[in-house]
């Protein structure tokens, strides 16, 4: 079975304009004031990759306080390669001058997100801003999605294959005994992986469960059929496809 993320339209139609401020110190202030009320995941990393804004949103996805966040950087948050492709899209985004559309996985929850270059007098850098949903199609792709590869699946990275499909079919809403009958295995061994998701997710009910596979993006394989699990990362070359 091929593990593969739930369905989001779009909203809007992306644009690729940069956001440029004046130099009045006020105008920073009143770009971390914008952030602070967007209730998804957001932050602001400059042209060195350090946090100088980080939302309340984002700050609760890593577990921390807000302040620890800022003046940190993302390799200290996440795994190496996820932290090296996530430095060359900022700085691909920062030489080009454009905005970027992308999907990614950060901390085991699927999101599409835009990174956005600005400036603000001698600050510059890239505001980034992550939303819920599910891998691009492949029309979105060629319009300007990028898939990001290099995925921190958070608690998902403790699960075995096997367990991250019994997860799925729990998140689509099947009885154990008819999990049992996709996957052509006893009740017994779907309860006995049942019982190993909710130790490692630290999920009492199916309804926790359910939550899990929606934010991990899980919830429509017919939708999307990009693997959960990606190797490799994105090149300088496919960004600029």
């Amino acid at each position: 079975m091929t593990i593969a993320m739930a369905k989001c339209e779009p909203t809007t139609k992306p644009t690729n304009e940069g956001i440029h401020l004046c130099d009045d110190p006020r105008c920073l202030t009143s770009l971390r004031t914008v952030i602070d009320d967007i209730e998804c995941p957001a932050f602001v990393a400059d042209a060195q990759g350090r946090y100088v804004i980080a939302n309340h949103a984002f700050a609760e996805l890593l577990g921390v306080p807000s302040a620890r966040v800022i003046g940190s950087r993302i390799s200290d948050w996440f795994p190496a390669p996820v932290a090296e492709e996530r430095k060359r899209l900022r700085e691909h985004v920062l030489r080009t001058g454009r905005a970027i559309h992308v999907t990614d996985m950060l901390r085991g929850r699927r999101f599409t997100g835009t990174v956005r270059p600005f400036e603000a007098g001698p600050h510059h850098g890239c505001i980034f801003v992550l939303l819920q949903s599910r891998p691009p199609r492949a029309e979105e792709v060629r319009a300007g999605f990028y898939a990001l590869e290099c995925f921190d699946l958070g608690p998902l990275s403790a699960l075995t294959p096997r367990e991250l499909e019994v997860l799925q079919l729990i998140g689509q809403g099947l009885t154990q005994r008819e999990v049992a009958e996709r996957l052509s295995r006893t009740v017994k061994t779907v309860e006995a992986h049942r019982a190993a998701l909710g130790r490692k997710l630290g999920a009492k009910k199916n309804v926790h469960l359910v939550q899990v596979a929606f934010a991990a993006g899980l919830l429509d394989p017919a939708d999307a059929p990009r693997p959960l699990i990606a190797p490799g990362g994105l090149s300088d070359a496919e960004m600029d496809r």
